[in-house]
């Protein structure tokens, strides 16, 4: 087991996409979850929301998905695969943006777009990326990449979360809302600095196929 964790490693840190997928990816659950863990206490005590606004913005989330789902095939004919997964990794910034600028006042409209585009992008993002590690990745290594892959980018959830309940107690919650928020608009740049955004499509031949053609 010990051979093949540092093999999920050593490929996904050495292969020209999926280091960089990884590195948005787990910056962008950082950042976010930074603000995310305080987010009932940011909702319904600072910007004083009740029980029914935050169910009704969540139901806005939900529609959010299902148009990402549906449109994501569209987007990535129209932009190439590439360009829809930096691009949507962009927008990770603007929408916790909106959670920022959210007051009493106008809390109920601006978290609700925060969160329907937040769907629409996060899918967008995910089908893409995971379409694209899944398709170059060889069949007999698809555990580990995996494996590997989701012990990078969902481990600094926990962690994200650890220093978002730390920086509330620290600064307060709507500064810690703000933290998250700029700090969602660097996520993207390990994609854009990189050879993920010239990908135009989904391989359709095997990884191994594609290696012994070139």
């Amino acid at each position: 087991m010990r051979q093949q964790i540092v093999d999920g490693l050593r490929y996904i840190t050495r292969h020209e996409y999926l280091g960089n997928i990884a590195a948005t990816t787990a910056a962008s659950n950082l950042f976010s979850n930074i603000g995310f863990a305080i987010f009932p206490v940011y909702a319904y005590s600072v910007l004083q929301m009740t029980p029914a606004a935050v169910g009704t913005i969540g139901g806005f989330g939900g529609a959010g998905v299902l148009i990402g789902a549906l449109a994501t095939g569209r987007l990535q004919r129209r932009l190439g695969v590439g360009r829809t997964i930096v691009l949507s990794a962009a927008a990770f910034g603007p929408i916790g943006l909106l959670l920022a600028l959210a007051t009493p006042d106008n809390a109920f409209w601006l978290l609700s777009l925060s969160l329907g585009f937040g769907g629409i992008i996060q899918v967008t993002y995910n089908i893409s990326q995971v379409s694209l590690r899944q398709a170059i990745t060889p069949e007999h290594f698809l555990g580990r990449m995996n494996a590997t892959m989701r012990f990078l980018v969902w481990g600094t959830i926990p962690v994200g979360s650890l220093i978002g309940a730390a920086l509330s107690e620290l600064v307060g919650v709507r500064t810690t809302i703000w933290i998250s928020a700029v700090l969602g608009f660097f996520a993207f740049l390990p994609v854009l600095f990189s050879r993920v955004r010239t990908v135009q499509s989904i391989p359709s031949e095997q990884p191994e196929e594609i290696a012994a053609a070139s």
